[in-house]
């Protein structure tokens, strides 16, 4: 039978000294910040649009360009797709036209959670299923909000007007309007309940 064979246990000395150690744990933190102030800068110093808010999840400026808000973070389960094309197939959005944005805050993005108090957290798989029917709502909401100005605005009854890639069409006279140029008075208009 063979030995096994001795094994030499050496301790290595760990080669990085307190202060590297210390540098990189601060250049590490830095480099998770950085997005978020660049983020910052960005917004302040973009192109001076205006958005108009619709609900608490949709914002809309003069151009047609959407941003869906979203409060659930993206941490691999695919939300940041997801559940805004959810909003946007409900709202009739031109998907080309529309940026996510992550919010905070208000109580529609809170979730109410067993017998804890609402809030807004992300865990166990649960954002499509806390999310799904808010978000088609708010999309329904902002839709309903564009056709009742896009036809008040034509002259027509509501009832008359189709929504198709960000746009109010009134199919029998064949004129449109973009949701950009009725954002104003969407945003006036109060929310359908559902």
């Amino acid at each position: 039978m063979s030995r096994p064979a001795d094994v030499v246990h050496a301790r290595v000395a760990p080669s990085a000294s307190r202060r590297v150690f210390l540098k990189g744990g601060v250049a590490l933190a830095g480099s998770l910040l950085l997005p978020l102030a660049i983020g910052d800068v960005v917004h302040a110093a973009g192109d001076g649009a205006q958005f108009r808010e619709i609900n608490d999840w949709v914002r809309v400026d003069a151009d047609g360009r959407t941003i869906i808000g979203l409060s659930q973070a993206e941490v691999g389960q695919g939300v940041y797709t997801g559940l805004p094309q959810v909003l946007a197939d409900e709202m009739d959005a031109d998907w080309r036209s529309v940026t996510i944005e992550f919010v905070t805050g208000r109580d529609a993005y809170r979730i109410d959670a067993a017998n804890e108090a609402p809030q807004q957290f992300v865990g166990a798989s649960m954002s499509a299923t806390m999310f799904y029917t808010r978000l088609r709502i708010a999309g329904a909401q902002a839709r309903s909000a564009f056709l009742r100005a896009g036809a008040a605005r034509l002259g027509v009854r509501d009832t008359q007007c189709v929504t198709r890639d960000g746009r109010v069409v009134h199919p029998p006279s064949g004129r449109s309007l973009s949701y950009g140029a009725l954002v104003d008075d969407a945003a006036k208009l109060p929310h359908d309940p559902q």
